[in-house]
């Protein structure tokens, strides 16, 4: 990252990642004009000039990168462009923030510029101008702490512009269980929605933690989906930003910039689970514990322990291990030894947590709920996947790569600024090394668990602990690390990079827009695609309003003639898009979905027997799809326990009356000519 003077060797390299950067860039350009007419070969008059035009800007800017990497005229022309803004600057670096995401997530060319080659590059544009603009001396505006800030910011701006994409009033279910979740959401504060028999109230298959932050919006007389939607964007932000912010708190009045990015740092960090709003809770509780009196502080540990406990059985140790590694890694120490008011105070504070966990799995003061989450029974009797902590087909980095993508820079950070402020007592090593190695290993064997292994979100526990370590580092190198990272070795300016970028990289690539069926037609065009449809929009207005009426109008038909089962899209009924339906609350996809992964014949029993009996005039149903997959395919063991214990049944029964495509919905009736289902059911085939 050095410019007017450091090793050849970093500006050769530097040169070579932008040459590969730009051709890659120019390469997908090419696949994009390239079939778009017949000018000239297969390009069109207007993307064939629009080709040739960006071929130029590339080669352009490459050589303004080897001009700017050893000549200074390079920094005094940028120095020149800073001047010459004024105080226009904060918005000008408003609008160089806000532009990558209106293009690519709120414009239909977003569906276009998809190669990551055209993002990094416009993210990169976007780093550069920003560090120029925001540079507080004129001269000097090539700084790493400068590029650092530039990264931080708008790599921020893409993960808040990321969490937000789903917020829209779409009522159809976005993703395989997003609709039912809503629904698990409301029956909180939200169970006047529904009409149901008293005798059968609706229990959601949820946690109480996640119910009582999802479903705050019910306690509104009126919600809407999009309202809804809103509010789990915000939950997916705000408590990162909180546990960020309190953990790099400074204790001294005077705050620096440096607090702010070290605290954009933990927020993006964190995202990279992603991690449930409720442990994030937990663990906001715990930080403000850390900065107050130990009564206090005894008190929120022990409330964050027993919040823990009764959203998941496996965070229950969490509260209280956070607790300690940073009363034990942040106190003070004097000649090799920690002062006895701090083995005191993170004693009382870990017995703190560890007694609310035990309140709280005692089944002491429970909120009734309604509510019924996977125990630990029903989980420990589910298969372990080991073969996904290595690239497979549902996560293609796989548990290990894809964690030391995500943690190996933050780590090798921290170990070379933090082993030399840790020398004056080897337990501040220690115990905060032994809780990440305890949550890195718990999370590891929950990865592998059937159902998960997708994602990092099982690692939610070691990256909380990871941010708290460096907070800790933050705390004993009183709170200034962060404005010195510039002055690290050559060889790890590449590491500091990749630890703020990789976090916003993969929000980067998933910003699109999730709307744009008019603009199909063109953009089909610059997509290779076939069909419409592959594009991935959801469906035109009329499209969804005529496939809404349909299912009013055959769910009301069949409502006459006996009950209906929502197996699936119940947030139809949360939000008052289908009326006047008596809720069958028994049955839920991801319960059925859960017990299947656990084979639990016991479950599955009265399930098959209402189906033989055709209890249900109609199901609503996810289309319902029986191939066999295996472990090349993404969650191949889930699709089979799928097919095996609910998709095959319910189809043997139950025949399709219609399927719209276009909502992914699917309307199944009693056969009516039955069939013997002995054959198919799992219970049988014992």
């Amino acid at each position: 990252m050095k410019t007017s003077s450091g090793l050849p060797i970093v500006r050769i390299v530097a040169l070579g990642a932008a040459a590969v950067l730009l051709c890659g860039a120019v390469t997908e350009f090419y696949n994009i004009a390239w079939g778009t007419g017949s000018w000239y070969g297969e390009f069109s008059f207007k993307w064939g000039a629009g080709f040739v035009l960006f071929s130029a800007i590339c080669a352009a800017l490459l050589i303004a990168c080897a001009v700017v990497l050893w000549r200074e005229m390079g920094r005094q022309a940028a120095a020149g462009a800073q001047i010459r803004q004024g105080r226009l600057r904060w918005a000008l670096g408003a609008i160089v923030v806000v532009a990558p995401i209106g293009l690519l997530q709120y414009s239909p060319l977003g569906v276009v510029l998809r190669g990551p080659y055209l993002r990094v590059l416009l993210w990169v544009l976007c780093i550069v101008a920003l560090a120029i603009i925001l540079a507080p001396d004129p001269r000097r505006p090539w700084t790493e702490a400068g590029l650092l800030t530039a990264i931080l910011v708008s790599g921020s701006a893409f993960v808040i512009a990321a969490a937000v994409t789903d917020a829209t009033s779409y009522p159809f279910s976005l993703g395989w269980s997003e609709g039912n979740r809503l629904w698990d959401y409301s029956l909180l504060f939200g169970k006047r929605l529904y009409s149901f028999d008293p005798n059968q109230e609706p229990v959601a298959y949820l946690d109480f933690g996640r119910q009582l932050i999802g479903g705050t919006p019910f306690l509104l007389p009126r919600v809407s989906i999009l309202g809804e939607r809103l509010w789990l964007a915000a939950a997916a932000i705000i408590p990162y930003m909180l546990v960020a912010l309190l953990a790099f708190w400074p204790r001294s009045r005077t705050r620096s910039a440096g607090w702010v990015l070290a605290s954009l740092l933990g927020f993006v960090f964190l995202t990279q689970g992603p991690i449930h709003a409720p442990l994030l809770v937990c663990a906001i509780l715990v930080a403000l514990a850390w900065r107050l009196p130990a009564s206090w502080a005894a008190a929120l540990v022990g409330l964050a322990g027993f919040f823990a406990e009764t959203s998941r059985f496996t965070w229950m140790f969490a509260p209280a291990m956070w607790a300690v590694m940073l009363e034990i890694g942040g106190a003070e120490a004097s000649n090799g030894r920690l002062a006895p008011g701090a083995w005191r105070r993170a004693l009382v504070l870990g017995t703190a947590g560890l007694f609310g966990s035990a309140l709280a799995y005692a089944g002491l003061f429970q909120w009734n709920a309604s509510s019924v989450g996977s125990s630990a029974a029903v989980s420990t009797n589910q298969a372990l996947l080991w073969y996904r902590l290595l690239p497979n087909a549902t996560y293609g980095d796989g548990i290990l790569l894809g964690l030391a993508k995500a943690s190996a820079p933050m780590i090798g950070i921290l170990t070379l600024a933090g082993l030399r402020r840790w020398k004056e007592s080897a337990l501040q090593v220690l115990v905060p090394a032994a809780c990440l190695a305890a949550f890195l290993v718990v999370g590891l064997i929950i990865s592998t668990k059937i159902g998960g292994g997708g994602d990092l979100h099982n690692l939610d526990m070691f990256l909380i602990a990871l941010v708290f370590t460096a907070a800790i580092l933050w705390k004993a190198s009183g709170t200034q690390w962060t404005s010195c990272l510039g002055r690290f070795p050559y060889w790890m300016q590449p590491v500091i990079v990749l630890a703020v970028a990789i976090p916003a990289y993969a929000p980067l690539l998933s910003l699109r827009p999730i709307s744009f069926a008019r603009d199909a037609d063109w953009l089909i065009a610059l997509t290779d695609v076939e069909r419409p449809r592959d594009l991935g929009s959801l469906p035109d207005a009329q499209t969804v309003e005529a496939s809404l009426e349909q299912v009013r109008q055959a769910v009301d038909n069949a409502g006459q003639g006996g009950p209906v089962l929502f197996l699936d899209q119940r947030q139809l009924l949360t939000f008052g898009y289908v009326q006047d339906v008596e809720l069958i609350s028994v049955y839920e996809k991801k319960r059925l979905m859960d017990e299947a992964l656990s084979e639990n014949e016991a479950y599955f029993e009265p399930f098959y027997r209402d189906l033989a009996i055709h209890r249900f005039t109609m199901l609503v149903s996810s289309p319902l799809r029986t191939p066999i997959k295996d472990s090349e395919y993404g969650f191949g063991e889930e699709n089979n326990a799928w097919v095996k214990w609910v998709a095959k049944p319910v189809l043997c029964y139950y025949e399709e009356m219609d399927t719209l495509d276009d909502v992914k919905v699917e309307l199944l009736v009693p056969r009516k000519d039955p069939v013997d289902c002995a054959f198919v059911l799992p219970l049988a085939q014992q």
